[in-house]
C-alpha cells in the first residue's frame, strides 16, 4: 500500500509545525481516509505481477530500452469500448476465450495502483498522476509566449516527458490480468504510449510452460494511434 509513503510526503511538505492546527490537520484526515479507501483497492498478487512481467519482457524483445510505467492501471479502459457489439462477438474477433475476457472485463471495472514489483533488466519508473500532470497539464516554460492551449498540446507534453526521461522509449499502461481457475491462461492488456501519434493497445494472452512459468503464446492488436 502506498498509504505510509505518500503521508510522509506530505508531512515533509507541509511540515509538522504547520499541520498541527486544526484546519490542516482536517485536510490530512480527508487525505488519509482517500488514500485508504485506494489502498482497499489496491490488490495486485504477485502471480498477476509475474504475467505483467512476463508480458513486458516479451514487449521488450532483444533490446532493453528503459520506460515508464504508469502507477494506474487501465480500468474501464477504451480497449473494450466497442458500442453495440457483443462479449461472444470480440472474444471471437480477437481469438479470446470469452471467459477469460468476461473475467478480464470484471477484474477491471476499478482503478489498481502498481508498485515496484516488476523484476525487469531494464530500468523502468513507476510513473504517477501527479508526474503525468506536471508534464502534460502545466505550460511549457519553452513554450510561455504561445497561448495556453498550444502549451497543453499533447506535443508538448511529450516534449516535456522527453525532457524528463530523456533515456524512456514511452509509457505503458498495464491492466488487471484475468487468471483461469485452474491457474494455468491468462489474459493481458498493455497499452504504449511514445508520442503524441504513437501508441498501441494489445491483448496478450499467456500459458503455462512444463516448468510452470507464464509465457506469451498470443496478442491482439486492438487500436493504433495514427497521423
Amino acid at each position: 500500500c502506498l498509504l505510509k509513503k505518500s503521508l510522509q510526503q506530505l508531512f515533509e511538505t507541509w511540515g509538522y509545525d504547520k499541520l498541527r492546527s486544526c484546519r490542516c490537520l482536517s485536510l490530512v484526515i480527508v487525505i488519509t481516509m482517500q488514500l485508504l479507501s485506494r489502498c482497499v483497492v489496491a490488490d495486485i498478487s504477485q502471480e498477476e505481477y509475474a504475467i505483467l512481467t512476463t508480458v513486458l519482457k516479451h514487449g521488450f524483445g532483444d533490446t532493453c530500452q528503459e520506460v515508464a510505467i504508469e502507477e494506474k492501471t487501465s480500468a474501464g479502459s477504451i480497449a473494450l469500448n466497442t458500442g453495440e457489439r457483443p462479449m461472444p462477438e470480440m472474444a471471437e474477433l480477437l481469438g479470446i476465450p470469452l471467459e477469460l475476457l468476461v473475467q478480464w472485463e470484471k477484474a477491471n471495472q476499478e482503478f489498481e495502483f502498481l508498485e515496484d514489483k516488476f523484476e525487469l533488466a531494464c530500468d523502468y519508473h513507476i510513473f504517477s498522476a501527479a508526474q503525468r500532470s506536471k508534464l502534460f497539464s502545466t505550460s511549457d516554460s519553452a513554450n510561455s509566449d504561445k497561448s495556453t492551449s498550444q502549451s497543453l498540446s499533447p506535443k508538448n507534453g511529450w516534449r516535456n516527458f522527453k525532457r524528463e526521461f530523456p533515456n524512456s522509449a514511452g509509457m505503458m499502461r498495464l491492466a488487471k490480468p484475468a487468471i483461469d481457475p485452474i491457474k494455468n491462461e491468462a489474459l493481458a492488456y498493455v497499452e504504449f504510449d511514445c508520442g503524441a501519434s504513437c501508441g498501441s493497445g494489445r491483448f496478450i494472452l499467456l500459458n503455462k510452460n512444463l516448468e510452470d512459468k507464464w509465457q506469451v503464446s498470443n496478442g491482439s492488436l486492438v487500436w493504433m494511434a495514427t497521423e
